[in-house]
């Protein structure tokens, strides 16, 4: 190998099994088998499957190389061009799933995107822990004195006169990216739980960023309506799992999360829906706001958050 150009074919080599070894690490440390990252196509399936999404999303990111089945003629270009951008918003919120799925968030993703060659090493290769494994469901029972017998097993449990806390979901509280919080109403006051971050109505804002009519916010508006839909499927397992826990143990969940104690509430206030689907809420503690906005046009649902506030804090929630 005298001539630069003998070295061409071992650097290409080189950069091809970079990525490998890198998706390698990441498939290990979330439990999957790190082999599959050498296979084209199955290895998009995995990195799918451990941002718990459905593999519908790898049609929308290969999308583009069906452009001229889908169109001929003029419109052919206009068509590459929607199904490119479809593409590339898949992308960003895949790499934003990988970045929650090992507990890192926003600034993480913008890392990943523009840098992976550095961020993804830091997932396969550093300290950070894959969050998304599935919770395991205690099969017995263990005591003082260690495991309950067969006999004790079968004997029927007492059953819990207690009923599940209120809880109102889909509350942003503004940022970048905003998180979506649920409030669980408990003895000792408000909860409030991280579910998500973003947004929960993107399919809306995609259709009016694009017009909000024609070609381009129809299929904008309809990408917007899947991560809408992936986006609730996910809060609703998180919110199955967190469900039954003590405000104690909520509140460990999630360092975001906090506490609003009923008697320290000062007052609510509620605005909106306005006309631009979005209603308002400020919860006034005595040392800090916290601001939320819920994406609904709907009275009705305006009016349950008013009830459950105002049931849980008479005298003290005002609507505008």
């Amino acid at each position: 190998m005298d001539r630069p150009e003998d070295y061409y074919g071992l650097i290409a080599v080189i950069y091809a099994l970079i990525p490998t070894i890198m998706l390698w690490g990441v498939f290990r440390k979330a439990g999957e088998p790190g082999w599959v990252a050498i296979i084209p196509v199955v290895n998009l399936y995995y990195l799918l499957k451990i941002t718990k999404r459905t593999p519908l999303w790898i049609v929308l990111f290969i999308s583009p190389l069906f452009s001229q089945v889908i169109a001929k003629g003029e419109s052919a270009n206009m068509v590459l061009g929607l199904l490119f951008l479809t593409s590339v918003f898949v992308w960003f919120s895949i790499m934003h799933s990988l970045s929650t799925a090992f507990g890192k968030g926003f600034f993480f993703t913008i890392g990943l995107i523009l840098f992976g060659f550095i961020f993804v090493p830091v997932l396969a290769f550093g300290s950070a822990e894959y969050v998304l494994y599935e919770r395991p469901v205690p099969q017995t029972q263990t005591g003082r004195g260690g495991a309950v017998s067969r006999d004790d097993e079968e004997q029927p449990q007492p059953v819990s006169n207690k009923k599940p806390p209120l809880v109102l979901s889909g509350l942003i509280q503004p940022g970048l990216p905003g998180k979506i919080y649920t409030l669980f109403f408990m003895d000792e006051g408000m909860v409030a739980v991280k579910t998500g971050s973003g947004s929960t109505n993107a399919s809306g804002s995609m259709r009016a960023f694009h017009g909000g009519a024609g070609a381009t916010a129809n299929i904008m508006g309809g990408l917007g309506a899947l991560m809408d839909m992936h986006s609730a499927n996910k809060r609703g397992n998180y919110l199955g799992q967190v469900g039954g826990m003590d405000t104690n143990s909520l509140l460990a969940e999630n360092k975001v999360n906090f506490l609003m104690p009923y008697d320290a509430v000062q007052q609510i206030e509620m605005k909106g829906p306005g006309m631009m689907g979005e209603m308002k809420v400020m919860i006034h503690m005595p040392d800090k706001v916290h601001k939320f906005r819920v994406d609904t046009r709907s009275d009705s649902i305006a009016k349950m958050f008013y009830d459950v506030f105002t049931k849980h804090c008479p005298g003290r929630v005002l609507r505008s």
